[in-house]
């Protein structure tokens, strides 16, 4: 086999013709000629559009890449076309659905069936009277039968309706003056400001809340803070479909990191009728409450009340019924599961302005 001399850079050429004694080392090159190897170290690269294997790598890449293009693209479509269509459809029944109660008026018509109408142990009177201009004056007193105190309150109510403003301002006989603006519909739709602030003089107490109301088809919400009593974050929540009403509130105090009071509520609403359970006070007291306007005469109801924070394990069961009489006399009558008995009547004496209230 012929014997060829190994390539040396010039380094180290360099080197090795600086060392004494130096001298050219033979090698083999594995049977490859010298004048082989020099003409392929010669030969120019071939460009890559004249590469068969790299075009080919790149029209395969080319072609994975446009079919996974054009997949991701009719998936984004169907979603967007599915999407636009959904929110048509909810935009439409949101925009016809009514506008569901607010949170504390879910089972309403049973609790004033129970409530209202029954004054016990006390002597209440009521009069409101309304200026030409709008102002309205509402003076009322009440009187506790045991202990013979008498609270009264002077309100005066003033409308805006340019603004959709209201200013509301009284004065109890605790020496406690109250003051409330509301500001509806005018920045937009739906939404109304309320900022509420009282003082009682003697002692400088004094309480700051502001907060907004929102309500739209389907929703009716409430969010209120009350600056100097924590400062504490108050709010509730409602959602309405077809008559069904579920709703939750709580209290957050803000010093404190945490909620000091949650509840949630339920209930179905009809003309006719309407049942609520409404789950108070940390989720710890229950009341079932179910209202039926048999007629345009007779209403009735029932009410069902369970507390697991107290030592009696026993339901409260209450039943209670409403009997126009005419059209400005009824009366209305209830009994519990103790044997409690309560029996109201009322005579509108001028219908909208003087109730006289009889409690047997």
């Amino acid at each position: 086999m012929p014997a060829e001399y190994q390539l040396l850079s010039p380094n180290e050429t360099n080197s090795n013709h600086s060392d004494e004694g130096s001298t050219m080392i033979p090698m083999v090159t594995r049977g490859v000629p010298r004048s082989s190897i020099n003409r392929q170290e010669r030969r120019a690269p071939i460009p890559w559009y004249l590469d068969t294997c790299k075009l080919t790598k790149i029209v395969i890449f080319i072609v994975i890449s446009s079919w996974v293009v054009l997949v991701i693209w009719q998936v984004l479509r169907s979603s967007y076309l599915i999407f636009f269509k959904t929110f048509c459809v909810f935009s439409l029944y949101i925009m016809s659905a009514p506008i569901p109660a607010t949170y504390s008026d879910i089972g309403k018509s049973a609790n004033d069936l129970f409530s209202k109408d029954f004054p016990v142990g006390s002597f209440k009177l009521e009069s409101k009277t309304t200026a030409p201009n709008g102002v309205s004056f509402t003076l009322t007193g009440q009187k506790d039968t045991k202990s013979g105190n008498i609270n009264g309150e002077l309100k005066s109510k003033y409308y805006y309706p340019k603004r959709g403003g209201t200013f509301t301002g009284s004065w109890t006989t605790s020496n406690i003056l109250n003051g409330q603006v509301e500001l509806e519909n005018s920045l937009a739709k739906g939404l109304k400001l309320d900022l509420v602030a009282n003082i009682q003089p003697a002692s400088g107490n004094r309480n700051v809340r502001g907060g907004f109301t929102f309500k739209q088809p389907g929703l009716h919400t409430k969010i209120y803070l009350d600056a100097l009593k924590g400062p504490t974050f108050q709010g509730d929540i409602v959602v309405g479909h077809e008559g069904f009403l579920i709703g939750s509130e709580g209290s957050y105090d803000v010093l404190e990191g945490k909620l000091t009071r949650y509840g949630v509520a339920a209930g179905y609403t009809h003309p006719e009728y309407n049942v609520a359970l409404r789950v108070t006070n940390s989720l710890s007291a229950y009341t079932l409450l179910y209202y039926h306007r048999v007629s345009s005469e007779i209403e009735a109801g029932a009410k069902a009340h369970w507390d697991s924070q107290t030592n009696n394990p026993s339901v409260n069961l209450e039943f209670g019924a409403k009997y126009f009489l005419d059209r400005d006399a009824f009366i209305k009558g209830k009994v519990d599961s103790t044997g409690k008995v309560g029996i109201g009547y009322t005579q509108a004496l001028r219908p909208g302005n003087l109730n006289i209230k009889f409690d047997f």
